[in-house]
């Protein structure tokens, strides 16, 4: 086994060399071995909510089983035409100077993670340079990695985590190809307000750049913005035939491991899509489609994703509030269901603290550092309101000294 390792090591592609490993499901994984071996684990890091999928994606699947459609077969790689065309009338609705989006501007993928590659594969040659705000959700940096792009970080300010549209354009060279955004971002909660969209879309049309726009935390936004929450989809067609727009059932129809997303773009890059999803997944399983399919047209889901939201929104104060009142501080996030927190009194890095929370509090967290900075943390509240306290509660007896007898870094 050690002569196999060591001769793959040395004839491995440079490619995978350089990709970093999934910190985040590093630590759930560890988190649910702890879990097997008999420790009381509070999981705050997995990015996954505690909701059971909704009433019609159930009964849809119901159907399938009961023989109404031929599950077992292959769909168009695309995925199937009603799915398709459910979701372009979802997105024609948040158009306003945008033509009518039809379902040849859709393309179903296996998980938001292979809509995005699909993006960034069919856009970038080797040495293209793609700007990603920071902090990140670093699969975006890995994949840009992967198709032989230059992820470029633009540093946000902490006041917000909100990119700005002067950040961007400074880091544009001529080597840039696109910019990657996240709103609401996934790790900060960061919401870039609908002004400040228009001017980074004003920004890309300018250096004929590619907006790659991350909306799959869209359906958890907690207050009003200036001028709400916007998708790229509604910015007007000039906009929209530089972007591509990114989506997934795994958090607003809590599907994470059903693996349907979807890219929402012009249709030349919906046909390099096909051609290369074609090669490598073909289409994405026909039983997360019917489901998905079966969400999107019944009239109970709203109120479901407005349920969920609402009790998110709870959870998220009873948790910000915790935090700043421990040896840490944090900003209330606008969206997802992330707190970012500032770790800088404990006077440890983030990668140590979410060792020692894990091993003496039993609380995963996941590491800032993941995410380019090693001053926070990240900590979910997509878990229950119980699990919330139970993980405040361990984390403030650590951060004081009272857990299997460990000091708090401040002693």
């Amino acid at each position: 086994m050690e002569q196999t390792e060591q001769t793959f090591l040395q004839q491995r592609s440079l490619r995978i060399a350089h990709i970093e490993p999934s910190v985040t499901l590093a630590v759930s994984t560890k988190a649910k071995m702890m879990q097997k071996e008999g420790i009381r684990v509070v999981d705050l890091s997995a990015g996954e909510t505690d909701f059971p999928p909704p009433t019609g994606a159930i009964k849809a699947v119901q159907a399938v089983l009961k023989g109404k459609h031929l599950l077992a077969r292959y769909t168009p790689t695309l995925g199937i035409p009603e799915l398709r065309e459910t979701i372009a009338k979802q997105y024609s609705k948040k158009t306003k100077e945008t033509k009518a989006i039809s379902q040849n501007n859709i393309a179903v993928s296996a998980g938001a993670k292979q809509a995005l590659y699909n993006s960034i594969a069919v856009l970038c040659n080797p040495n293209d340079e793609v700007l990603i705000p920071a902090p990140i959700w670093i699969t975006y940096a890995e994949q840009v990695k992967l198709c032989d792009g230059k992820p470029v970080f633009c540093k946000t300010e902490e006041e917000s985590f909100a990119v700005k549209a002067d950040l961007l354009r400074e880091r544009i060279s001529s080597k840039t190809k696109a910019i990657i955004l996240n709103s609401p971002c996934n790790p900060t909660g960061a919401i870039i307000p609908q002004s400040e969209l228009k001017r980074i879309a004003d920004v890309a049309l300018e250096h004929k750049l590619w907006l790659i726009s991350d909306e799959v935390y869209e359906p958890f936004v907690y207050e009003s913005y200036e001028g709400g929450f916007s998708s790229v989809a509604g910015l007007g067609q000039e906009v929209f035939e530089k972007s591509i727009i990114i989506s997934a059932a795994s958090k607003m129809f809590s599907m994470t491991g059903w693996r349907l997303g979807y890219a929402v773009a012009p249709e030349p890059l919906i046909k390099a899509m096909d051609a290369l999803q074609g090669h490598t997944t073909s289409n994405a399983c026909s039983l997360a489609q019917y489901a998905v399919l079966g969400a999107l047209q019944d009239a109970r889901t709203k109120k479901y994703v407005q349920t969920m939201r609402n009790e998110f929104k709870k959870r998220r104060e009873v948790m910000i509030k915790r935090l700043n009142q421990m040896d840490l501080s944090c900003q209330k996030p606008g969206g997802a269901f992330f707190a970012f927190a500032d770790i800088t009194r404990t006077h440890l890095g983030s990668v140590v603290l979410c060792k020692e929370l894990l091993q003496n509090a039993h609380v995963a967290c996941v590491p800032g550092k993941a995410f380019g900075s090693d001053k926070h943390i990240r900590l979910s509240y997509a878990t229950s309101m119980d699990e919330i306290k139970k993980g405040m509660d361990q984390i403030e007896k650590w951060l004081n000294g009272g857990v299997k007898g460990e000091r708090s870094p401040r002693h």
